[in-house]
């Protein structure tokens, strides 16, 4: 019997083919006198170019829909009313209608491409507003007109443009009788970058602010049988409740606020600084205040401390930076804000001190928010002092980056509850260091707010019991770091399976990705394991087949500043 002996050999070979490095993938060769032979030569990508720099975050905005036009008309029972102006096929309309009248069934709306949202009636209060919306179109024609059956008395009717709009989300109705403010009840809008807009009417001839946050579009007033309509709008940042928009008048009348949630035909990127956890505590000359729960490494604290008296000396605690001092006059009361960026020792329910010269009543907060930058982290802050009464008012800002977080401190040296909460914002915590008029309050809310080079508005609340506050705005800077874009052309090695991109800073790697699949040609760098600014980086992209490697394509760059 004739015996075999078969030999396997397998092994990785690296050649030079020209002037290119190349590795063999695999070698396999039979014995018992025949031979074979399967090489595989991975090709490198070729062409690698840093194509541009950015900064992130890239956000689009605080909403995707935006103000166009508007119009607005008056009549005796009908009203014609144009078309606003620079009004583009797509746009959505919206359309608000109101007469000094209470009878159901006397209005008709126009009948074509028209859709109600509601019309609300005011029984024996001789008031009714109906909302309703249309798509606009390239046949539309140039005015509308909405017909009462009764003509001796007034109406008004309004028309604001919209792009960006799909449709109408939720609305509301409140209806508020022979008072001096128009309140329109919060919707809970289902979507991010949503629109807000505010129908504000009396059946007077009283002057009619603009509520907290929002922007009179068109406002109109009647002569003989009085009524009086405001449009209004703002942008929505985040999905939820909106909180309630109320008009002030300049003398008692009565009224209907609605208010309507139109829906974005694109959802914007979402804000990328987000609310994590607050404490409270309260005190006299010392007292301590914890970490908020649930604080990672990076997120940021802020702490507001209000004192009663505004001689006493406050210490920054330990560890902390020292944002703004506000007085209210020289006597009554101080509100503080100081900031840190978390650290270990954070995170595991640490206590910080906050200590002053006098045992007056004093208050704290704490807040923690998740995505602000860890160097830099305020855009811009602005406190004012209040007159002694019940309203607490902070400064409008002017951020000039975009996405920031408006976070509002409202204190005063007079114990009372908070009644409303500030237009656009959520309240986050509230504190009292006891009842009566010796004792302090303060109230923390916030905002993401996503334009650049855009006002605020002022921020209010009311509370029960006023006087002797001071409020403070600050808007807070998301983290910002380097992207660079990477553009290749692919291997032509079909049986490859990606790539591998690796990064070096002074010659040494410090870190790499591995990328698939093998048609891909474009890759950012920095989404993870964020560049630094103005450090080069040398990146290495190499062919991959399983464990195999071809040679490596190189660029390099210096990381943008400025972000």
């Amino acid at each position: 019997m004739r015996a075999r002996l078969l030999l396997i050999v397998v092994a990785a070979v690296t050649f030079v083919q020209g002037n290119a490095e190349q590795a063999l993938a695999s070698f396999i060769a039979g014995g018992a006198g025949t031979s074979g032979a399967r090489a595989a030569v991975l090709a490198p990508p070729t062409g690698l170019t840093v194509t541009g720099q950015s900064c992130t975050p890239t956000y689009s905005g605080a909403t995707t829909i935006a103000y166009r036009d508007s119009s607005i008309a008056t009549g005796a029972g009908t009203v014609t009313v144009s078309r606003p102006t620079n009004t583009v096929a797509g746009d959505l309309l919206v359309a608000a209608y109101t007469i000094r009248d209470d009878v159901a069934g006397e209005i008709t709306a126009p009948t074509t491409g028209w859709t109600q949202v509601r019309l609300d009636i005011y029984a024996s209060k001789n008031l009714q507003t109906g909302i309703w919306y249309h798509t606009a179109a390239a046949g539309d024609p140039a005015s509308w007109t909405w017909t009462s059956s009764v003509t001796t008395v007034n109406a008004i009717g309004a028309i604001a443009a919209y792009s960006g709009a799909s449709g109408v989300d939720t609305s509301s109705l409140g209806k508020q009788p022979a008072t001096p403010s128009v309140l329109a009840p919060s919707v809970t809008a289902s979507v991010a970058g949503a629109r807000l807009v505010g129908v504000f009417t009396d059946n007077s001839n009283v002057t009619m602010s603009t509520p907290a946050g929002m922007t009179t579009r068109r406002q109109s007033t009647t002569t003989g049988s009085l009524v009086t309509l405001g449009v209004t709008d703002e942008a929505l940042y985040t999905a939820g409740a909106t909180g309630d928009r109320t008009a002030v008048l300049s003398n008692k009348a009565d009224s209907i606020g609605q208010l309507v949630a139109l829906t974005p035909a694109v959802a914007p990127t979402a804000s990328t600084i987000s609310y994590v956890a607050d404490n409270e505590a309260f005190g006299t000359t010392s007292f301590t205040i914890a970490s908020p729960a649930g604080i990672q490494v990076g997120d940021l604290m802020v702490i507001a401390y209000g004192k009663r008296k505004s001689a006493p000396s406050v210490t920054t605690p330990t560890g902390w930076t020292l944002l703004s001092r506000d007085v209210y006059n020289t006597t009554d009361y101080q509100q503080l804000l100081f900031w840190r960026v978390a650290t270990a020792a954070d995170t595991v329910g640490t206590t910080y001190t906050l200590a002053s010269s006098t045992a007056d009543k004093a208050d704290a907060i704490v807040i923690a928010y998740r995505g602000v930058d860890q160097t830099n982290p305020i855009v811009t802050e602005g406190g004012q002092a209040n007159a002694a009464d019940d309203i607490l008012t902070a400064p409008s800002l002017t951020p000039s980056r975009a996405d920031t977080r408006l976070v509002g401190f409202f204190g005063s040296a007079v114990g009372g509850a908070v009644l409303t909460t500030a237009g656009g914002m959520t309240s986050r915590e509230y504190v009292a260091s006891g009842t009566g008029g010796a004792d302090v309050d303060l109230e923390v809310e916030d905002q993401p707010w996503a334009p650049s080079g855009t006002a605020t508005g002022t921020r209010a609340i009311t509370l029960a019991a006023g006087g002797k506050g001071l409020a403070q705005m600050v808007a807070l800077k998301a983290e910002s770091y380097p992207l660079a874009a990477l553009t290749w052309t692919a291997s032509t090695s079909t049986y490859a399976d990606g790539y591998r991109l690796g990064r070096s800073v002074g010659g040494t790697e410090t870190t790499s990705a591995l990328l698939t699949p093998r048609t891909l040609t474009s890759y950012t760098v920095g989404s993870t394991n964020h560049l630094t600014a103005g450090v080069v980086y040398d990146m290495a992209l190499k062919t991959k087949a399983a464990n195999w490697l071809s040679t490596a394509v190189t660029a390099s760059f210096t990381a943008m500043t400025g972000c």
